[in-house]
């Protein structure tokens, strides 16, 4: 397995031959020095709806015909839109041949972009559990 921080929140994993990218957010992003066509994903990973996570993947997932994983209501939306999705819900779970992605809980908000809620993903590839935090933020409870 081979993980590399493209700046941001894009995230590429490489993995049993394949490519997954996490929050592809290039055209615009200040911190990488790739272009969406130095990539050809099997897979696109995503947090939230908002425009430095999604970035380029609609263009991406054309190309490759990367299947998008988000959660639900995104992948309801990309499905709408004839691209190949798997959207569990908060908690769900999907296993593929080079690992597992759950959907899990994230405290972001999804202001001016009111498509589903933010999440984290917890993937295990490897026998290891990677956490995309997406952009959750620092809370304490106190109660």
């Amino acid at each position: 397995m081979k993980i590399t921080w493209h700046g941001h929140a894009f995230i590429e994993i490489q993995v049993a031959g394949k490519q997954i990218l996490i929050d592809p957010f290039i055209t615009g992003n200040p911190f990488t020095k790739t272009k969406p066509e130095d990539f050809n994903p099997d897979y696109i990973l995503l947090t939230h709806s908002h425009h430095d996570h999604v970035g380029d993947t609609e263009e991406l997932a054309k190309k490759s015909g990367a299947t998008i994983v988000t959660e639900m209501d995104m992948a309801n939306d990309y499905a709408q839109k004839g691209f190949k999705v798997e959207g569990p819900n908060y908690g769900g779970t999907v296993h593929f041949d080079w690992g597992d992605v759950k959907i899990i809980p994230a405290w972001h908000t999804t202001a001016n972009v009111p498509l589903g809620m933010a999440t984290g993903l917890a993937l295990t590839i490897e026998g290891k559990l990677i956490y995309i935090a997406g952009d959750t933020g620092l809370f304490v409870n106190t109660l």
